[in-house]
């Protein structure tokens, strides 16, 4: 006589077990889409807080051969809440200079900050270490945290592309 389960239990066993697969299956793509829409939801956020409501525009111009100043200008109907800023010039051997934002600490909705950024080489002899001849900038790197809806939202950096040969003298 041979031992065994009954085909009864047998089926019972399986189904048992593909309904707690199922479960648990069910359990983790619930979890996984949640977080997959959480994310677009919150990339979606950023793109616009940190596009159309937060637009910033900038004027630069010249002080003599060694210094740019400029405003930020703040369009959009979000404030910002931290900036951080840098020139970059074309020859990335020449370094960056970094830019003192520590007046820049909030740039109200169409407001407006100014700075002075001294310091650039000039002339044919070696730059100032680390720094870029001043005709040599290449643009303005700046990063941004904008206050919406109660919580700041980093976002990503942007590049100003600046054509030196165009900055007129500051008035």
């Amino acid at each position: 006589m041979k031992k065994g389960i009954s085909p009864l239990l047998a089926v019972s066993i399986l189904v048992g077990f593909v309904i707690v697969l199922a479960i648990v299956l069910l359990n983790f793509f619930d979890v996984f889409s949640q977080d997959r829409t959480d994310n677009i939801d919150n990339q979606e956020k950023i793109e616009r807080v940190c596009g159309e409501l937060s637009m910033l525009s900038f004027e630069f111009c010249t002080r003599g051969s060694s210094q740019v100043d400029g405003e930020i200008r703040n369009g959009g109907g979000l404030k910002v809440v931290g900036f951080e800023s840098e020139f970059r010039f074309i020859n990335e051997s020449a370094g960056i200079l970094k830019l003192d934002s520590t007046d820049i600490t909030f740039i109200d909705p169409h407001g407006f900050a100014g700075f002075s950024a001294a310091g650039f080489g000039s002339g044919p002899g070696p730059p100032i270490p680390n720094y870029g001849r001043i005709n040599e900038l290449e643009g303005f790197l700046y990063f941004k945290n904008v206050s919406h809806e109660g919580e700041t939202i980093v976002c990503p950096g942007n590049m100003e592309l600046i054509d030196y040969f165009s900055l007129e003298e500051c008035s």
